[in-house]
């Protein structure tokens, strides 16, 4: 990183300090709380769009957000507005939301893309290819994401051709990635505990 990259990264440290803790906090502690739900048997149907959009979240967005710390950590440290303390606890958050990942398989992190998807968009046009005219021709376009069948294909061999398909893949998802959602939690916590420090991340001028 040069000199500017080092400033505006302490810039934005300074402007988010409040604002991203308290988002990631809430994010992983509501989406743990229906997980929690779900594998009771006590959940309720509106958990169901709430818990794929919140794992997806966890497993991209949040995910490279520490991921973009933890590889710039030398920097991070050199810019005097990070110390040990801070560094090692954005390791541990990283740490868990790998185990996170690491508890679903290829077939079921598309699967989640996908439930994400359905429950954020009344259309699915990602998943089918496009025609669009070209020079007075039609021209198809792939699609830009797995195809349906090739979703369907997925979900029909981990759980055969049943209308409960849906409810299935959420619970198997749910329970073989709880255990790792309980660790992220608590290390979120650890991390936000260490930013509220008066000494141990940066003089914020507040608390979270």
């Amino acid at each position: 990183m040069t000199s500017d990259d080092e400033t505006q990264l302490a810039l934005d440290v300074k402007k988010y300090a409040n604002l991203k803790p308290t988002q990631v906090r809430y994010w992983v502690a509501g989406l743990l709380e229906v997980a929690e739900r779900v594998s009771e048997g006590t959940n309720q149907s509106a958990d169901m769009p709430y818990f794929w959009t919140h794992l997806h979240g966890v497993l991209y967005e949040v995910y490279f957000y520490f991921k973009k710390q933890r590889d710039t950590r030398t920097e991070l440290l050199r810019s005097g507005l990070y110390n040990q303390t801070y560094v090692d606890s954005v390791d541990g958050v990283f740490e868990s939301l790998e185990k996170v990942r690491g508890s679903l398989d290829s077939d079921e992190l598309e699967i989640c893309a996908y439930e994400r998807h359905c429950a954020c968009h009344v259309f699915q046009e990602d998943y089918v290819p496009q025609v669009k005219a070209v020079n007075d021709a039609l021209k198809v376009k792939p699609s830009t994401k797995t195809s349906f069948r090739t979703v369907f294909e997925l979900m029909d061999e981990k759980f055969g051709k049943t209308p409960e398909v849906d409810t299935l893949a959420l619970r198997l998802i749910c329970s073989k990635s709880i255990h790792s959602l309980r660790l992220l939690k608590s290390r979120v916590e650890y991390w936000v505990a260490v930013i509220k420090r008066p000494h141990g991340f940066i003089d914020i001028g507040g608390s979270l």
